[in-house]
């Protein structure tokens, strides 16, 4: 993949230049410019499949750099870079020919990886298909925001944790009060048991928020899955769904990215949701993969995500993975889902199929190869 990525200075550029060697699943070919002159003239000789902008670099003329770089090379994708959370600018940005705008504050790795992946498939739709969904840049944003969001709320779930820890310390003085009136005694036990309960989902947002992305190792699977099924269940978006889990015993152990994994199960169960409008289940089932030699041992272990809805109509089935595509309203859906989760198996060796489930709702099987596999 060549890559461009224009900066202000030479310390910016080896910023950007090192997160996207981390983010990027394939070699990069990078060349860098720190002004928009050099910009244009390697552009001028060599074309570039993307271009990482700095959005606030000085152009010297009347139209933005961005708008000068997008006309000089029509047909790479480029991505903004903004200092700021400015919903405007990046409103902004998208309009003169971004295919996503960044805060530079949220660039992460896995941040990035993400976007470029997602402008480069949004690239190779072909100019008819992004003429008939003149929307598509405008529902990018949302994905630029969710991380400036998620930072927030890790920050406002700590301060909480804090202040919750104080009220659970000074309910236990209260219980020990000696003058305490016995009639309040069961009061101020319940309320002592709802602080717990709520300190332990601030502290699973925690866990979930904080950690490092990226980042692969042993990983037990039952664990990891029943906790993100648990903190889920806490949340309104999936309180009208019943969730099960069933893990078969003797699981071949697993390397994974952690924080990858919550993510498919986070996107496969908010699909569950939005399928069932009032009341639904989720059942989650895994069991050992035998591959094709069922004499060896298990190749991986394959997870079943079965909810109850309507199901899938068959002409759908097939476009499932292509991204953007949705058949629910895209005012509030990117058709982002699949595609990320069926990403993030690919990264693992792994693979995802969908299909109609018995009950007449939908299965979605995936399967993670054990830590011990061949690559294929």
């Amino acid at each position: 993949m060549r890559v461009l990525v224009v900066a202000r200075d030479q310390a910016e550029a080896r910023q950007f230049t090192g997160l996207l060697s981390q983010a990027s699943p394939t070699p990069v070919c990078l060349a860098t410019a720190t002004n928009l002159g050099a910009a244009l003239r390697h552009l001028a000789e060599q074309a570039v499949d993307l271009i990482l902008l700095d959005l606030h670099l000085p152009s010297g003329r009347d139209r933005p750099a961005l708008e000068i770089l997008r006309a000089q090379a029509p047909a790479a994708a480029m991505l903004a870079v903004s200092d700021g959370h400015d919903e405007a600018e990046a409103r902004a940005a998208l309009r003169g020919g971004a295919d996503d705008c960044l805060g530079r504050a949220e660039l992460t790795p896995q941040l990035l990886r993400h976007a470029v992946w997602v402008a480069l498939e949004r690239k190779h739709l072909g100019a008819d298909a992004m003429r008939r969904e003149p929307e598509t840049i405008a529902r990018l944003t949302p994905v630029a925001r969710l991380a400036s969001v998620g930072h927030l709320a890790a920050g406002v779930a700590h301060e909480v944790n804090n202040l919750l820890c104080a009220l659970s310390n000074q309910l236990q003085v209260l219980q020990l009060h000696e003058h305490l009136d016995p009639e309040l005694t069961p009061t101020l036990e319940a309320m002592e048991q709802w602080v717990r309960r709520a300190a332990g989902s601030v502290a699973s947002l925690l866990e979930y928020a904080l950690r490092p992305p990226g980042t692969r190792g042993p990983v037990d699977l039952r664990a990891v899955t029943s906790r993100m099924l648990t903190l889920l269940q806490g949340c309104p978006r999936f309180r009208h769904l019943e969730f099960s889990a069933d893990f078969a015993p003797g699981l071949p152990a697993l390397e994974l990215d952690e924080a990858a994994w919550e993510q498919v199960v986070f996107e496969l169960a908010a699909n569950a949701a939005e399928a069932s409008a009032a009341r639904g289940a989720l059942r989650v089932r895994a069991r050992p993969w035998p591959g094709s030699d069922p004499s060896s041992p298990p190749a991986g272990i394959e997870v079943s995500f079965e909810d109850d809805g309507p199901g899938i109509a068959a002409e759908h089935l097939p476009r499932l993975f292509e991204p953007f595509f949705t058949t629910k309203a895209q005012a509030e859906h990117l058709g982002l889902g699949l595609t990320i989760v069926r990403g993030i198996l690919l990264a693992h060796r792994g693979d995802i199929r969908v299909a109609v489930a018995p009950t007449g709702g939908t299965c979605v099987t995936v399967r993670l190869p054990a830590a011990d596999a061949q690559p294929a």
